[in-house]
Parts: C-alpha cells; sequence; structure tokens
C-alpha cells in the first residue's frame, strides 16, 4: 500500500566528518539532500500519477525520476515573484484590458482616456515588476 511519504535517507556522519564538514556543515548538508529527496520523491509521484492510466495502479519509471530532476535544475537559482510584483502583473492584465477597450472607442473621448491611461499604466506596471521593485 502506498503512503506517499519520502523515505527518510541516512547519512553516516563519519563519513561527512572525515572529509571535512563541521557540525553546521553536517547539518546544513543532511538538510539539503533530505529536502532535495523529498522534491524528487513528490514530482516523481505527480509524474507517475500522471502517466498512469486510471484503471491501473501508479508505477514510477526512471524518466519520471529524470523529469523531476531537470524541472529541479531548471528553476535553480531562478526568482520567485514578490507579492507585490504579481499584483502589478494582474494590475498590467486589467490596465492593458482597459486600454484595449478605449481603442475601441477612439472616436469618442471616455476612449482616447481609457486607452491613454490604461496603456501608461499598462507600461508602468510592467516596468515595476520586471525592474524588481516589487520587494
Amino acid at each position: 500500500m502506498a503512503t506517499d511519504t519520502p523515505p527518510t535517507l541516512c547519512i553516516n556522519p563519519d563519513d561527512l566528518n572525515s572529509d571535512g564538514f563541521t557540525a553546521s556543515g553536517e547539518a546544513r548538508y543532511k538538510e539539503t539532500i533530505q529536502d532535495y529527496s523529498n522534491t524528487v520523491y513528490r514530482k516523481s509521484v505527480n509524474y507517475g500519477e500522471l502517466d498512469k492510466a486510471s484503471n491501473m495502479p501508479r508505477e514510477i519509471t526512471h524518466d519520471h525520476v529524470k523529469s523531476a530532476a531537470h524541472s529541479i535544475a531548471q528553476s535553480y537559482g531562478k526568482d520567485k515573484p514578490t507579492k507585490t510584483q504579481r499584483f502589478a502583473q494582474a494590475g498590467e492584465y486589467i490596465a492593458t484590458a482597459i486600454g484595449g477597450a478605449g481603442a475601441s472607442h477612439l472616436d469618442k473621448t471616455p476612449g482616447v482616456i481609457a486607452f491613454v491611461v490604461g496603456a501608461i499604466l499598462a507600461v508602468l506596471l510592467f516596468s515595476y515588476r520586471v525592474m524588481g521593485r516589487g520587494e
């Protein structure tokens, strides 16, 4: 019966100590390896779940584990957007919609105003988000 609980890794501290790991280095190493292992496990299970037939048991293959590892490697070092950056992006979409609605009514003053305000606001929010000022 599957529990979907990642296994706990056992790392021999004597091996780390003989290679020069300090107590804090050993603790960080163990934590990092366990976290990475848990992430690979969860992603592998998700990939296996996506590939399985509805009436068959799940099988996690070499390709599922490899895909999980590649997925983690590709995301390594990428900054995650802050809340403010996400709100700025949502604001961009709304401002673009307002500008687009205004653009379809440029024959009337409110349409021109909506187009100009929407376009300017969208550019400002985009710049704010991309420049990383949303922290």
